[in-house]
């Protein structure tokens, strides 16, 4: 996990045109079983559909409602104020600036976010490049904490729309080792009720995982 780097990003191609009909794209990794995997390396998945999946659809309608309420970029407005702030901005990476979630999903949760990329398919090697630095630097402060499992998602606004509202947002959050029994961090307030139940609040986590990213 330690030997990931911005390099991983290097080796981008463009989108074909026969796949010009799909709409929504999210990239997965999972790494070990804790996470989902069920290989031992990390596990990627690029998932395409001609329709939003659902999460992506409410965001991007959410970030767009924004946009048109006050005429300013949801997600540039989320990074200005955490800067302000100064208990959950870890720094930047190039275009990519970099938080810890609130409230977050899972567990030491940081969001990567290139604000002035609207979609995957304009993003840039060096976008790309500047993501996967962030990521590299969350996975050795994990690395460093003895965790070994994760999830990772990267995600933007639908394909090829006119959308002033979008950005380019990698999440990585830390999934619980291996247990004795079994133990799985996915339980019923979560299968059931879409609600996460995290420990370390964002501002601990940026305390520590700042320190990687100056």
């Amino acid at each position: 996990m330690c030997q990931f780097t911005q390099n991983t990003a290097h080796d981008r191609r463009p989108v074909s045109p026969s796949l010009s009909y799909l709409y929504s794209c999210a990239v997965l990794m999972n790494c070990l079983p804790p996470a989902g995997s069920t290989v031992v390396h990390p596990h990627m998945q690029a998932l395409a559909s001609d329709q939003a999946f659902n999460m992506l659809a409410e965001v991007d309608q959410k970030a767009e409602e924004y946009w048109k309420a006050n005429g300013r970029k949801y997600w540039r407005e989320l990074i200005t104020e955490d800067k302000k702030r100064k208990e959950r901005y870890l720094g930047a990476l190039g275009i990519s600036d970099w938080i810890t979630a609130c409230p977050p999903t899972g567990s030491d949760e940081a969001w990567g976010i290139a604000c002035e990329v609207s979609d995957l398919t304009r993003a840039s090697s060096s976008t790309l490049s500047d993501l996967a630095d962030g990521l590299s630097r969350v996975l050795r402060f994990y690395d460093e904490m003895g965790i070994r499992s994760f999830n990772v998602v990267i995600f933007s606004s639908p394909f090829g729309r006119d959308s002033p509202h979008g950005s380019v947002v990698l999440k990585v959050a830390s999934r619980y080792g291996f247990q004795d029994r079994n133990v799985n961090d996915v339980w019923g307030l979560r299968y059931f009720l879409d609600e996460s139940e995290v420990f370390d609040s964002p501002e601990d986590v940026a305390a520590e995982l700042c320190k990687y990213f100056t």
